[in-house]
């Protein structure tokens, strides 16, 4: 009853989770109908039972506010733009100490501890004849921007940020585990990655990539 009437309150709603000694079915289908998390029998219940199911419900939460970052853009683009200016801080050796660093980096929730970092520096050239003040222009620099950023997220860990409306670096992360930690597949995956925003958009992303 508590779970029916839940329903006509505003997102967000709770998460549940029915411990009960009722093993019906037809309770155990409306459970399941207002999406409960679990339906525990308490007759020979495990604590490891109860803590995944617990497990199950925080993540769901997780995946939600982290979901509500981007239901509300504002504070969505304030949290990337601290990001990137900590990530071009970083490229560029602004921070004063280790401290200063590891600090803003828990701060931001920004995690380094790949085996191997590269930093690349990227072009966007040959663009069809559109001028880079019309709007046009940035359409296609935002959608390009996107299409690369989603597709390399398939292959490999990275951060990137935008430079200008032509430019952006990008800081790979490497693993040993990682079958991209051979420099030779990194190269491919990259050389795929700009083949195919090229098919889509018609435009040719140089890149750069230093040393580990």
């Amino acid at each position: 009853e508590l779970m029916e009437a839940c329903q006509d309150l505003p997102d967000p709603l709770p998460e549940f989770i029915i411990l009960t000694c009722y093993e019906d079915f037809p309770y155990i289908k409306k459970a399941l109908e207002y999406q409960a998390i679990d339906y525990i029998i308490k007759l020979g219940l495990k604590p490891q039972e109860l803590s995944l199911a617990v497990e199950r419900a925080l993540k769901k939460v997780e995946a939600r506010n982290a979901s509500a970052s981007f239901e509300h853009p504002e504070n969505y683009m304030v949290i990337q733009n601290y990001k990137d200016k900590f990530i071009l801080k970083l490229l560029h050796s602004l921070f004063d100490s280790t401290e200063q660093f590891t600090l803003q980096a828990n701060e931001l929730d920004l995690s380094f501890h790949a085996d191997k970092y590269a930093a690349s520096y990227c072009l966007i050239s040959d663009c069809p004849p559109i001028s880079m003040e019309n709007d046009q222009y940035v359409i296609l620099f935002n959608n390009t921007f996107s299409m690369l950023s989603n597709i390399l997220t398939k292959y490999i860990p990275f951060h990137i940020v935008s430079l200008d409306m032509k430019h952006f670096c990008i800081l790979f992360e490497f693993y040993e585990n990682s079958p991209y930690y051979d420099l030779q597949a990194f190269s491919d995956i990259l050389r795929e990655t700009f083949d195919m925003v090229h098919n889509y958009f018609n435009v040719t992303i140089l890149c750069a990539v230093g040393g580990y």
